[in-house]
């Protein structure tokens, strides 16, 4: 468990605008087999991640809503992914933290040790963190990465 994270960390980022819509992001996602993308502003500050989760939660609770004979509009795809981020809980944790723009709370430098990337995610009650390396951000990290460290 005093691994380091950066073993197990992805470095294959993938950025998009906060204005994307889903049917963007899913796309690239989809084209490049991954479940998050980090979201910059239009000053390319980078304001946080989308995950496929939450892609897939706000199709769900659209569909829901819905009856199950009717087709899905193509309306849902054009949601920005400024409305669909964890944003509210990601900007409120920034606050109390006092960071803001490229510096995101919600993050661990690639040299911690596995347990805390753990803990992290479990306070955090996220599936996701940005690692900051020394050169800004160095990859994604999520639960199923870190259950490498375990086998």
């Amino acid at each position: 468990m005093e691994e380091k994270i950066s073993k197990y960390m992805k470095r294959t980022l993938i950025y998009v605008k906060s204005d994307s819509t889903l049917r963007e992001v899913a796309s690239i996602m989809a084209n490049m087999r991954t479940d998050v993308a980090v979201v910059r502003s239009d000053k390319n500050d980078i304001i946080g991640i989308i995950t496929a989760q939450e892609l897939f939660d706000a199709l769900r609770s659209y569909v829901l809503g819905k009856d199950i004979l009717e087709n899905i509009p193509l309306d849902i795809r054009d949601i920005q992914v400024n409305t669909l981020m964890r944003r509210k809980q990601a900007l409120e944790f920034m606050n109390v933290c006092s960071l803001t723009g490229a510096q995101v709370c919600i993050s661990v430098d690639e040299n911690e040790s596995v347990a805390n990337a753990v803990r992290v995610l479990s306070i955090a009650g996220i599936s996701h963190l940005l690692v900051i390396g020394e050169k800004g951000v160095a990859g994604t990290l999520c639960a199923e990465d870190l259950l490498k460290a375990f086998i």
